[in-house]
Parts: structure tokens; C-alpha cells; sequence
């Protein structure tokens, strides 16, 4: 069995993260296995392969610039609260490439930032092979934005789309993409049970979804004594260290670093002393704005370039904090359980599927001092946290391998 992932990048980003992890999931359980992308950042990786960009000749650049041209005096126009939207637009040529030509079965993962487009899918599709695309998030979809958070018109045509303030644009996109349902070669996989419900509520729901999560490699991600951790980053064991990733935090309206900041200031207001609690971040480096909204001591870890460097966050930390309000997986939730770190989180998208009493804390969505309640629960009330089984057997590399191989047996591929 052959097969090709087709993303845009193969290591920035959580999807690509998550598409790069099965493809090598794959290859060690041997499966003959490569990734097309747009971009390439492991460069010794022979497996990664980059695809040929399209030919610019002056014809086609003359027809971005005037597309270009044409968008910027449309009367629609974006809003800017609602984050991510992609217009699925990219003039990759995917379906003539070696790689795919030869594989016996293609999966798409995150496909955005002028990769490939809906023809494109249709051309990889009209190549008759078995197609599942990973829904990363629930652009595959929508209209084009990566998360609908309160907004329905999905599950109809995206009308009156409130990113666009009402436009049509949205409409069309998705009127493009319910082309995909005479196609009966199209899987869908989604990572958790929220995007399963998020697929079977859109236009696309005749499309058959298998539920499959994310990869972790166990032997890497996994417990550290705390003191030894510690050390690496100056950290007194006595300290009780809250991990938070900020990785634009504070610009990001999904990140929830509103809530989080809230609740930090709730937990000054319960039994604590100031002085033991420490606030761990990555992402970041040094950031006064952050810095004083937190209210406790902090330390910046930076961007963390190696696994190594966050494995070892993980295992300095009591707890782990995502107070996201969109998350459609969310990997960090895993990793930091592999490394037996409780995890406290918002009830939204994909979290509720690994975050409760008994790995940590689930939160009231948007409600910050059930977030602080949480955290102090996690520090100072509950018991002894035994997360490693739990990762182990749901998303150690050979359970998910396995489970691949099921769902393409069910398909009699």
C-alpha cells in the first residue's frame, strides 16, 4: 500500500504537525508512505517531498493580479473578529505528479495559503484512487472559514455569511464544494467527535466520516522526574507552575487569553500564596504586555524550535492550561498528558473528547472563574493524575495505524 499526504506544510502549524506525525506513524509500521507540500522545513527528510510549483507565465500573472483587482472593488468586506477564513484558491497542479500518480490511496489534510483548489480536488478525485481528507478543522466544510463558533449557515449554503458582512462570496465557495458529493471515492476522517457532529450537520453529511484521532509517538512523549525537568529552566521544585502556550495569544480571539488572564486574576482572590505559584510560557519570548496582564510570576520560554525543549515544559509543569474557544483537536492536549500533566480546558470542539475529572478540569465554556476554579482544583485539591495509559491506548502510533488500516479494509481498499 502506497500512500500520499498531500498538505501544504509539513511541520508549521497543528495540522501540519498532525499530518506529518501519521505519515511517519505510517512509515514505521511499514507503509510505503510520502508527503507532497507546498512548503518544506524538514529538509533531510527524503520522504517529504516538494511539490513543482505552478508555471507563472505572463498570461497567469496577469490573471492573479487581475483577480486580485477584482476582489479589492467588491463591495463585500471582511470581518475582522471571527479569525481564520481561506478562500480556497491555489494553482498547484497535484494530479500529473509521480507521487500521486503511483499511490494507491491519497489523503488531503490542510490544503490552504495558495495550495491547491476545489478543481484541483476534483482532478485527484477524477484520478478514481480512494480520497480521505482529514477535516483539521471544519473548512472542508464552510464557505471558507476554519471555525463557524456560534454561526450556522453551513449546514444550508453559507448565505449572508457573517465574515464577509453579508456577502455572497462564502455562498459560492460552498456551492464549489457541494460538487465533492458526486465524487464516491471521498472519505472524510475527522480527529474528534465534535467535528464528526460538524460534518454531519453540513451540506456534505452523504459523505461518509470515519472518527480517527491524531498520532502521538509514546516513546518520545512521555514522563520525566519533575526535579530533572525543572533544572533545565531554573525552576524551584517547590513552585506550584501553571504551562500556558501564547503563541499569538493575545492577538488571536480563539486563543482565549482574555479568559485565561481572568482567571489568574480570580486565583489571586482564593487560598494562595503569590510567591509559590509561577507561570510557565512557550511561545513567547519575553512579552511586557503579557507579562503584566498575568499578574504572577512569569517565565518566557520562547519558541520552542525541538521536541525535546517542550517535552520537558510539559514535565515541569503541575498543570497545562488551553483556554481556547475553538479547538478542533488540539495536540497539545495530549502531549502534555503523555508527559502525566493534567490539562484544564474549556467544554468546546474537540477538547471535552480528553479533558475531564480524571485527566484534569473541564471548564464552563467562556466562563473564567470556572477556568481559575479548575486550575486550583487540578493544584491543590485533586489526587495522583495516571494520563499515560490513557494516551497510550488511544493514540499511540500503532493503535491509530491500526485503525487506518480498519477503515480502509471497510472501504475494500
Amino acid at each position: 500500500m502506497k500512500v500520499v499526504h498531500i498538505s501544504t506544510y509539513d511541520r508549521k502549524g497543528g495540522a501540519a504537525i498532525g499530518a506529518y506525525r501519521l505519515h511517519k506513524a505510517f512509515l514505521k509500521f511499514g507503509i510505503d508512505s510520502v508527503m507532497l507540500v507546498k512548503e518544506v522545513s524538514v529538509k533531510e527528510d527524503k520522504s517529504i517531498i516538494k511539490a513543482d510549483p505552478p508555471k507563472q507565465g505572463l498570461w497567469t500573472k496577469m490573471q492573479g493580479i487581475m483577480g486580485m483587482l477584482i476582489d479589492m472593488l467588491k463591495v463585500e468586506k471582511k470581518s475582522s473578529r471571527l479569525g481564520v477564513y481561506s478562500e480556497f484558491r491555489g494553482r498547484y497542479r497535484l494530479a500529473a505528479n509521480k507521487n500521486v500518480q503511483e499511490a494507491d490511496v491519497i489523503y488531503l489534510h490542510w490544503v490552504n495559503n495558495n495550495y491547491i483548489d476545489i478543481i484541483e480536488v476534483e482532478n485527484l478525485l477524477r484520478l478514481g484512487k480512494p480520497v480521505f481528507w482529514l477535516l483539521h478543522d471544519v473548512f472542508p466544510l464552510t464557505g471558507g472559514c476554519h471555525y463557524p463558533m456560534e454561526c450556522t449557515k453551513f449546514h444550508e449554503n453559507c448565505f449572508g455569511c457573517d465574515y464577509w458582512l453579508g456577502g455572497t462570496k462564502a455562498q459560492s465557495y460552498l456551492q464549489k464544494k457541494k460538487r465533492l458529493l458526486k465524487y464516491k471515492n471521498l472519505r472524510f476522517v475527522a480527529t474528534t467527535n465534535w467535528l464528526v457532529q460538524m460534518e454531519k450537520e453540513s451540506v456534505l453529511k452523504e459523505i461518509p466520516v470515519s472518527l480517527i484521532p491524531c498520532s502521538l509517538d509514546i516513546n518520545k512523549f512521555h514522563p520525566i522526574e519533575k526535579e530533572n525537568a525543572r533544572k533545565l529552566f531554573h525552576i524551584s521544585d517547590s513552585r506550584k507552575v501553571i504551562l500556558f502556550g501564547a503563541q499569538g495569544a493575545i492577538y488571536n480571539y480563539y486563543k482565549g487569553f482574555k479568559y485565561f488572564q481572568e482567571a489568574l486574576e480570580e486565583l489571586l482572590r482564593m487560598p494562595v500564596h503569590k510567591d509559590e505559584i509561577l507561570v510557565l510560557v512557550f511561545g513567547s519570548d519575553y512579552n511586557r504586555e503579557i507579562a503584566d496582564m498575568i499578574g504572577f510570576e512569569t517565565y518566557f520560554l520562547g519558541a520552542l524550535q525541538d521536541e525535546y525543549s517542550l517535552i520537558m515544559a510539559y514535565n515541569s509543569a503541575d498543570v497545562f492550561v488551553i483556554p481556547s474557544l475553538a479547538e478542533a483537536f488540539g495536540q497539545v492536549i495530549i502531549e502534555s498528558m503523555a508527559c502525566n500533566t493534567p490539562v484544564v480546558g474549556f467544554d468546546v470542539g474537540g477538547i471535552p473528547d480528553n479533558v475531564n475529572e480524571n485527566t484534569g478540569y473541564l471548564a464552563k465554556y467562556c466562563d473564567s472563574g470556572n477556568l481559575a476554579q479548575g486550575i486550583y482544583q487540578v493544584l491543590y485539591c485533586s489526587g495522583t493524575f495516571h494520563l499515560c495509559d490513557f494516551v497510550k491506548e488511544r493514540y499511540a502510533e500503532d493503535v491509530i495505524v491500526s485503525k487506518h488500516r480498519e477503515m480502509w479494509e471497510k472501504y475494500e481498499l
